[in-house]
């Protein structure tokens, strides 16, 4: 059985950036600053979006709730095994009660790539 630790690791910075520009702005553990992207613990927890500096940091399953919550947006991803036995993670969009997108490309991700991946994709291409 897979491990979901991945869930709580946090989006890179560059995703950070596109859902604070989505509107991204609830409280988090960590933010980055801007100038050096690098990641910052913050005490206590509070909301720092408005401060131009930094940017929230996210863990991935806080992106995906934010995603489904306030913009409707379902991140799914499915494990693949290919005839030698190595796992591939591939994922699927879906907006509005349809699927808009969906990657079928088997790198050989692990599926924190899936879904990270999968995050940028609907930041990109359907999130207004």
């Amino acid at each position: 059985m897979l491990k979901n630790n991945y869930m709580e690791d946090f989006v890179p910075f560059e995703i950070a950036k596109k859902l604070k520009e989505k509107g991204f702005n609830w409280p988090c553990s960590h933010y980055y600053r801007t100038k050096c992207k690098d990641l910052f613990m913050v005490f206590p927890s509070e909301d720092w979006s408005d401060i131009e500096e930094r940017i929230n940091a996210p863990t991935i399953s806080q992106a995906l709730k934010y995603l489904e919550k306030e913009k409707k947006v379902f991140i799914d991803t499915k494990t693949h095994i290919d005839l030698n036995g190595n796992y591939h993670f591939s994922y699927s969009i879906i907006f509005n009660g349809k699927q808009e997108r969906q990657d079928y490309t088997f790198f050989d991700w692990e599926r924190i790539d899936a879904y990270i991946t999968a995050i940028d994709d609907a930041l990109d291409n359907i999130i207004i």
